[in-house]
């Protein structure tokens, strides 16, 4: 996994949903960081993984009340982070 950079952007976020994080949640995040050029993940669960990825995103098997982070790197990562902070999580 590529290294983030010091100014990275980030947002954070605790699951509430009572099932965790579910096909169409992720699959949303994964349309939205699509149309970004910037390297976006997840960490949760103690994992890094790339956030274009539906089968790596799922892969963190996120639950209730679990704590992730979502970081962007790269020329449009605010813009990216403005956008899946929107889009997928809520605000």
């Amino acid at each position: 996994m590529k290294m983030l950079t010091p100014s990275a952007d980030s947002k954070m976020r605790l699951l509430v949903d009572p099932l965790g994080w579910h096909l169409r949640q992720v699959a949303t995040l994964v349309k939205t960081s699509a149309r970004f050029s910037s390297n976006i993940v997840v960490e949760g669960c103690g994992r890094v993984v790339s956030a274009k990825s539906v089968i790596t995103v799922l892969g963190l098997i996120a639950e209730t009340n679990e704590k992730i982070c979502i970081t962007a790197s790269g020329t449009d990562a605010q813009e990216a982070i403005k956008a899946i902070s929107h889009e997928c999580l809520g605000g």
